[in-house]
C-alpha cells in the first residue's frame, strides 16, 4: 500500500508541476490581454507604477483619476514615464474642484 501512496504522490506532484506551469502561462497570457488599467485614489503614480508592474506591457495604458494637476508626482517618475504621461484636465459639471486623468502609455515589463 505504501508503495501504490508513493506513485500516486509522485503522479499528483507531477500534475501539481504541470498545473502550475500552465498556471503561470496563462497569467502571462492574461497580463499581455490587459489593455489598460484604472486607478482611483489607490497610490501615488510611481506606487501605482510599482503595483502594476507584473502587467507592464507595450500596449498597457495605466489610467489614473486625481484632483488637482499632480506636480510633485510627475517629478517622481523616471524620466521615461514621464516622456510617455499624458494629463488632461477633467470638468465634472456641478463641481468646482479641480480634476484631472493621467494616461501613462508604453509600459515595458
Amino acid at each position: 500500500m505504501t508503495d501504490l501512496t508513493l506513485a500516486l504522490g509522485r503522479a499528483a506532484s507531477m500534475a501539481s508541476a504541470r498545473a502550475a506551469r500552465w498556471l503561470t502561462l496563462a497569467c502571462m497570457l492574461c497580463a499581455w490581454s490587459v489593455q489598460r488599467a484604472e486607478a482611483r485614489a489607490v497610490s501615488s503614480l510611481a506606487g501605482l507604477l510599482q503595483m502594476t508592474g507584473h502587467l507592464h506591457h507595450p500596449t498597457l495604458r495605466l489610467v489614473a483619476m486625481k484632483g488637482a494637476y499632480p506636480h510633485d508626482e510627475l517629478e517622481a517618475l523616471s524620466p521615461e514615464h514621464r516622456d510617455n504621461t499624458e494629463v488632461f484636465p477633467v470638468s465634472v459639471p456641478g463641481l468646482s474642484a479641480r480634476r484631472h486623468i493621467v494616461k501613462i502609455r508604453d509600459l515595458i515589463g
